[in-house]
């Protein structure tokens, strides 16, 4: 089964807190475009600018409003290993999965102080896990090497990447065909899928989803003219995005489909004025729907 999950974003009033209100509408909207599940605090969603308990917060207000067809993947990682292990138990019941980051920070991690990492967290947490490679953001990348030394942990079920790189989508597809490959880059979701990938986790769905969802129902269906227009048109809309400061961005361009308009929290920046009417401009053919 292939699936798509939206990275969705949390929405922050003019005061930089929550925004609940709105973050009910998107989920549900969400919802209504057949998306198969949502991502609740992960890069996405600024889980870095979020504190412990907010976490908590939106995990279960995420999980309260999902409707029965919407999985629910909850962003646990932190640096911390006691709160990544306290956020992952709080999300049992709650989430479907867990996707967690590797502890970031750290400059030239020790391998086995890596894995000793991972290894305590699988032994005391029980709800199926994604590992998320992302060493861009991170400086620590989840290597074949670490995860042949975990796959004996049965709640390690899948890898996120998004080192955009297909090759590494490759290896890891080779070396671990029985864990869930996720395509953590818009620009790759139909190469990964070629691949053997089990789904895309897409931050352009956010306010983009029935076109990210047109890759899987085309790439489903065998068309592949069709698919391969649906990337390009996706991998058009995420190099949009990535113009200009890609959090602030799409937060923007949900407000072009007619919901108020949510701000990021510091050390990020909103649109200036002028870059709101640039993106506008560039996006508005793809605003049709």
């Amino acid at each position: 089964m292939i699936t798509i999950f939206t990275a969705i974003i949390t929405p922050f009033d003019t005061q930089r807190e929550i925004d609940y209100n709105l973050l009910e509408d998107l989920i549900t909207w969400q919802a209504q475009m057949k998306i198969d599940g949502l991502v609740v605090c992960g890069t996405n969603g600024e889980f870095a600018s979020l504190s412990f308990e907010e976490v908590k917060s939106l995990l279960k207000f995420a999980s309260d409003r999902k409707s029965e067809s919407l999985e629910i993947i909850a962003g646990t990682g932190r640096a911390s290993l006691k709160e990544t292990i306290a956020l992952c138990n709080f999300a049992e019941g709650l989430a479907d999965k867990a996707l967690v980051v590797p502890p970031y920070y750290f400059k030239e991690l020790n391998p086995v102080g890596l894995y000793n990492y991972f290894k305590q967290l699988f032994e005391a947490t029980r709800i199926p896990i994604i590992l998320y490679n992302i060493p861009k953001y991170t400086g620590v990348s989840i290597t074949p090497q670490l995860l042949t030394k975990l796959k004996a942990h049965e709640n390690l079920v899948g890898v996120k990447d998004s080192s955009g790189k297909i090759e590494n989508t490759e290896i890891f597809m080779k070396k671990f065909p029985n864990l869930a490959l996720y395509a953590g880059s818009d620009a790759l979701i139909y190469q990964s899928f070629e691949k053997g990938a089990r789904g895309g986790i897409s931050a352009v769905a956010t306010a983009f989803p029935k076109d990210v969802l047109e890759i899987k129902e085309n790439f489903l269906a065998g068309k592949k003219a069709a698919v391969q227009a649906a990337q390009e048109k996706v991998s058009k809309i995420r190099s949009i995005l990535k113009q200009f400061s890609n959090r602030a961005a799409i937060k923007y361009a949900l407000s072009l489909r007619g919901y108020h308009l949510s701000l990021v929290r510091p050390p990020l920046m909103d649109l200036t004025d002028e870059q709101q009417q640039d993106l506008k401009n560039k996006l508005s053919p793809y605003i049709t729907r």
